[in-house]
C-alpha cells in the first residue's frame, strides 16, 4: 500500500496542475512579474526614513565581530541568531540604512514566490496568483518587508517548511523530508514565536495520521526521525529560549500590551491592512466591502465541509493544513498572554498572513468552481475574473498609500537630525539622549555616517549588553544616556561649550511634543536658577520629525 497522498488519493491533484495549458515559460513569466512588483512596492521610497531602536539594534547584533559575539549577543536579548548571522555577512558588502533594509526587501519578495510556489502544489496556478498577489499587495507584508527584523526571515522559513512537509507527505521523498527537518530548526534558531509553527505542524500531522488509523505507519517514521532531529539540534538553545520568556515574564519588554478581545480584533485587521487611518469616503467603502466579502468567502470555505472528514479531494487537507499554521500560533500566543504572562504583539505574527492569503484565494476560487454558472459564458467568466481582482485591489491598494504617505507611519527623522548635529559638531561636544530609544540609533550612525578619518577619543557608556564593544570603545562623537548618569544637567556637564540635548517624542501623539519640551526644561532648570540676572543660558531648539535638538551653551558658571 502506497503511503503517499499523491498515489493513494490521486484526486487531490488539482486539475490545473495536472492538466495545464500553461507553459513553463509563461509561468516563469508570472512570477517574474510577482517579484517586479513586489520589489517595487516594497523599494519605493525606502530611502527615506530612520532606522529606529530596534532594527538600530539588528544592525549591532549584526556588527560583531565574530558569530560567537552574535550568538551571545542575541541570547541577551528576546532574539534567536539566525537572522543576524545572515546579516552579520550581508552588512560586510554595504554599511548604510539602505543595504540594511534591502536585506529585508529581499526575504519579503522571496515570501511571494514561496506564496506563489505553496498554493501550486497544493491547489492551482489561479489560487497561486491570488494568493501571491495578496500577499505582494498585503500592507502587512510591505511594512514588515521594509523593516530590518527576523519577522520576514521567519514568515519565509514557515512557507517553506509549510511546503517541504505537504511534498513529504505527499510524495514520499527523502529530500522533502530532509527540507522540512533543517527549515524547522533554522526557524527554531530565528526567533521564539517559531516554535508555534512547529507545534501547529504537529497537531495538522497528528489530526493526519489519527484520521487515517494507522493506515501509513510509513509516514510516521520519517517524521518522528525529523522531530527527534529538531529536537536534539534545538536542544543548546532551549535554555536560552526558557531564560528569555521568562524574561518577559518579570517584565523585560514591558511595553507589550495585555492581551484583549480588541488584540484577535486588531490582528485580524492588520492582515487585510497594516495602517489604522480612516481612510476617504470612496476609498472606505469598497475597502470594507472587500473585507467583509472576502471574509465570507472564508467563512464559506471553511464551514461548508465537516472539520474532520476523511481524505476525499477538493484539497481539504491541504486547507487543513493551512489552517493549522494560521490559526495555532494565534491561540497559542494569546492562550499564553491570557493565562500566563503577555507575549502577544501582531508583528510577530505576520508569518500566518501568507497561508491565510492562500486561503483566501482558494475561498474564491472555489466559489466560481462550485457555481459553475459564474464560468460560463465567457463573458461571466470575465466578469468574475475583475471583481476578484477589484476586491483585491480595493483591500490593498488604500492601506499602501496611507503607508508611503502618512507621516503617522514615519520613524522619526533620527538620521536627519544626527547628520545635522554632525555638521555642527566640534571636539569637545557632548550628544545627551533624554529617552533611550534615540541613543542606539544615534551609536549606529555615529559608526555608518561618522568620520573615518577621525581618531576616537570618547568611551562611551555600552547600556546594552548586547552591544558589541567596539560602539562603545571607539566613538568620534561623545554621547550619553542622561538617565544613566543624572536626574538633570549640571554645570560639570557643561564643561564643553556646548551641549546637544536629544529630545526624542512620539509625533503620532497630540502633545506629546510640548511633554518632551517639560523634560528638557525640567532638566536644565537648576542651570536658570544659578544663572544671574545679567547671565543668560542660551539656548535654540532645532525641529525635525519627532526629534527636537537642543542646543545648549555655558552662560553662567
Amino acid at each position: 500500500m502506497d503511503s503517499t497522498l499523491r498515489l493513494k488519493y490521486p484526486e487531490t491533484i488539482s486539475e490545473d496542475n495536472t492538466n495545464s495549458g500553461v507553459s513553463d515559460r509563461v509561468r516563469l513569466g508570472i512570477i517574474a512579474g510577482l517579484v517586479v512588483l513586489s520589489l517595487a512596492l516594497r523599494l519605493f521610497d525606502l530611502g527615506t526614513g530612520s532606522l529606529w531602536f530596534d532594527t538600530a539594534h539588528s544592525v549591532a547584533l549584526a556588527d560583531s565581530k565574530n558569530i560567537a559575539e552574535v550568538f551571545s549577543g542575541a541570547a541577551k536579548d528576546f532574539q534567536a541568531p539566525f537572522y543576524f548571522i545572515l546579516l552579520h555577512f550581508w552588512i560586510k558588502l554595504g554599511y548604510s540604512d539602505l543595504w540594511v533594509k534591502l536585506f529585508s526587501v529581499l526575504l519579503g519578495t522571496a515570501v511571494v514566490v514561496m506564496t506563489f510556489i505553496t498554493a501550486e502544489s497544493m491547489f492551482s496556478r489561479r489560487t497561486a496568483i491570488l494568493g501571491a498577489l495578496l500577499t505582494s499587495l498585503s500592507s502587512y507584508q510591505v511594512f514588515y518587508s521594509r523593516y530590518p527584523r527576523a519577522y520576514m526571515l521567519m514568515a519565509l522559513l514557515a512557507l517553506i517548511s509549510i511546503w517541504a512537509l505537504y511534498t513529504a507527505i505527499r510524495e514520499g521523498r527523502v529530500r522533502s523530508w530532509v527540507i522540512y527537518t533543517i527549515v524547522t530548526v533554522l526557524g527554531l534558531y530565528t526567533h521564539a514565536y517559531y516554535i508555534f509553527v512547529a507545534i501547529a505542524e504537529i497537531v495538522f500531522f497528528l489530526t493526519l495520521v489519527s484520521v487515517r488509523r494507522g493506515e501509513d505507519l510509513k509516514l510516521l517514521r520519517p517524521w518522528e526521525v525529523s522531530q527527534a532531529i529538531v529536537l536534539l539540534t534545538f536542544i543548546p538553545w532551549i535554555s536560552v529560549t526558557w531564560s528569555q520568556w521568562t524574561g518577559i515574564q518579570e517584565g523585560a519588554d514591558s511595553w507589550i500590551a495585555p492581551v484583549g478581545l480588541e488584540s484577535l480584533q486588531q490582528l485580524y485587521f492588520w492582515l487585510w491592512h497594516r495602517t489604522k487611518e480612516d481612510y476617504p469616503y470612496l476609498a472606505s467603502i469598497p475597502l470594507w466591502l472587500g473585507i467583509y466579502l472576502m471574509t465570507t468567502l472564508l467563512l464559506f470555505s471553511l464551514f461548508s465541509r465537516p472539520v474532520l472528514r476523511r481524505i476525499e479531494g477538493n484539497g481539504w487537507w491541504e486547507k487543513w493544513m493551512l489552517w493549522c499554521v494560521t490559526v495555532c500560533p494565534v491561540f497559542l500566543a494569546f492562550s499564553i498572554s491570557l493565562l500566563s504572562s503577555t507575549i502577544w504583539h501582531p508583528r510577530y505574527l505576520v508569518y500566518i498572513s501568507a497561508p491565510f492569503y492562500i486561503l483566501v484565494a482558494q475561498a474564491i476560487i472555489n466559489l466560481k468552481d462550485r457555481i459553475p454558472a459564474l464560468g460560463r459564458p465567457a463573458r461571466l467568466r470575465r466578469a468574475f475574473n475583475i471583481a476578484a481582482l477589484g476586491m483585491i485591489l480595493a483591500v490593498s491598494l488604500p492601506p499602501l498609500d496611507t503607508l508611503y504617505s502618512n507621516p503617522s507611519y514615519r520613524t522619526p527623522e533620527l538620521k536627519e537630525s544626527f547628520t545635522w548635529i554632525q555638521s555642527q559638531y566640534r571636539q569637545g561636544d557632548m550628544v545627551m539622549h533624554i529617552h533611550y530609544q534615540s541613543y542606539l540609533p544615534y551609536l549606529w550612525y555615529a559608526q555608518s555616517l561618522g568620520p573615518k578619518e577621525q581618531v576616537a577619543t570618547h568611551t562611551i557608556p555600552c547600556v546594552w549588553e548586547s552591544l558589541p564593544q567596539h560602539w562603545c570603545t571607539k566613538a568620534t562623537y561623545r554621547q550619553s544616556l542622561l538617565s544613566q548618569e543624572t536626574g538633570g544637567i549640571s554645570h560639570a556637564q557643561l564643561g564643553a561649550d556646548r551641549v546637544w540635548l536629544v529630545g526624542l517624542y512620539e509625533h503620532r501623539q497630540d502633545g506629546a511634543e510640548g511633554q518632551a519640551e517639560e523634560a528638557v526644561d525640567g532638566l536644565i532648570r537648576d542651570l536658570y536658577q544659578k544663572c544671574s540676572t545679567s547671565q543668560i543660558l542660551d539656548l535654540s531648539v532645532h525641529k525635525f520629525l519627532g526629534v527636537n535638538i537642543y542646543e545648549l551653551k555655558q552662560a553662567c558658571g
